[in-house]
């Protein structure tokens, strides 16, 4: 139980740092981007990039929620 309750920490220290990191991200690419700064090809790569990581970071804490519960749900029986 304490190793699952690690894992859960770990993802959302993680999700607290990253979800909210990603649109500033494509935000500034966007921006570089319309700038000059950046070409289509990156700007690309980082929004695709961004998504990805984004639903894995997403999956990844929605597993462990679940895992959570099931295992608090198991020890109230």
């Amino acid at each position: 139980m304490k190793n699952l309750s690690q894992t859960t920490d770990s993802i959302s220290r993680k999700a607290a740092f990253l979800l909210p990191a990603l649109p500033a991200t494509v935000a500034t690419a966007a921006f570089a981007h319309g700038h000059g700064a950046v070409g289509a090809g990156l700007l690309s790569l980082v929004i695709v990039a961004a998504i990805a990581i984004g639903a894995w970071l997403g999956n990844s804490l929605l597993k462990s929620l679940n895992a959570t519960s099931r295992a608090e749900a198991r020890s109230q029986h």
